[in-house]
């Protein structure tokens, strides 16, 4: 079974934009539930990321099966949910330097635009 982190890799993904938006949710969510707030994040920050945490928390644990439910989601993926639950429950802080690792180095593949030279 693909590991969450495999989420992150969008190279496996449908072409299907349905598809790619129900993947882009899941992954919002993972990226959510793990998330912690820098050091010096001011209280409106804090407040703000731990509110986003506990929404992204309970649609992840949620045993709802309807259509735009975390498990049907991960169903049409192919994820046994357990397994994703129990993933960020106990690899969060993993799962949250990988997303920063990915996001960084999207940032920097990204071709500059020419035109601002």
């Amino acid at each position: 079974m693909r590991d969450v982190l495999d989420l992150i890799d969008h190279s496996s993904l449908s072409d299907e934009p349905t598809y790619r938006l129900a993947v882009a949710t899941l992954g919002m969510a993972i990226h959510d539930a793990v998330r912690v707030p820098p050091k010096k994040a001011s209280e409106e920050t804090v407040k703000k990321i731990s509110d986003q945490r506990a929404d992204a928390l309970l649609w992840l644990t949620s045993q709802d099966s309807g259509p735009l439910s975390a498990e049907s989601i991960m169903d049409l993926m192919g994820l046994k949910p357990e397994r994703v639950r129990h993933a960020i429950l106990t690899r969060s802080r993993e799962i949250e330097s990988y997303l920063r690792y990915a996001r960084k180095k999207a940032v920097a593949s990204k071709p500059r635009n020419r035109s601002e030279a």
